[in-house]
């Protein structure tokens, strides 16, 4: 054989397999997708509000006073201050007053916590106090 003769392999175009489209997502499927990820996001608005609601009511209901105008010594009662828990930097956050009962009252023996409104110091609750 001679050279120009000899066969070559001769490239013919392979037949490439059409590639099968892609699956399609159907309306309602993709519908309801939405319309879960929008109830998880409502929920989570809703869980959200209620935490800071939560965390902030009392902001909204109480409003002491921090302004001390009168004490027990001023109405002529023996008293002692009392201060309960501390910040980090020594500041007291509770204040209170031990008012000893005189020896031939009524209830001499006992101990009464008198918890006043939260509407302004506790000097406010001084003509309950002295009842």
């Amino acid at each position: 054989m001679s050279p120009a003769h000899r066969s070559t392999p001769r490239h013919h175009p392979r037949k490439t397999p059409i590639p099968e489209p892609p699956p399609t997502v159907s309306a309602r499927w993709l519908l309801s997708g939405f319309a879960l990820t929008f109830l998880l996001a409502v929920l989570c608005g809703y869980a959200a509000l209620g935490l800071l609601f939560y965390q902030g009511q009392w902001q909204l209901l109480f409003h002491p006073g921090h302004t001390i105008t009168a004490t027990p010594a001023s109405t002529g009662l023996a008293y002692q201050e009392i201060h309960f828990d501390v910040t980090n930097a020594g500041q007291p956050r509770l204040d209170a007053w031990w008012i000893p009962a005189s020896p031939r009252a009524r209830f001499a023996t006992d101990t009464i916590l008198f918890l006043h409104n939260a509407t302004g110091s506790l000097s406010d609750a001084l003509p309950a106090l002295t009842r």
